[in-house]
């Protein structure tokens, strides 16, 4: 395998095992890994633009 390995998490437990499955791989084979966080698409209904979103909640949030 060539490139990044490339992990999706949501924070459930079933992501948590698969970074810990491809923190193994990376480090076994030598690759870069990318960790992309995904949250549920009813936690943004409703707010408002950027600007008014507490940003130090979303960071501890994710």
């Amino acid at each position: 395998m060539d490139g990044t390995l490339i992990v999706g998490v949501d924070g459930s437990g079933a992501a948590l095992r698969a970074l810990d499955w491809a923190a193994d791989e990376a480090v076994r084979g030598g690759f870069p890994l990318r960790i992309v966080h995904a949250s549920g698409w009813e936690w943004y209904e409703g707010h408002e633009p950027s600007f008014g979103i507490n940003r130090d909640v979303v960071r501890a949030q994710a």
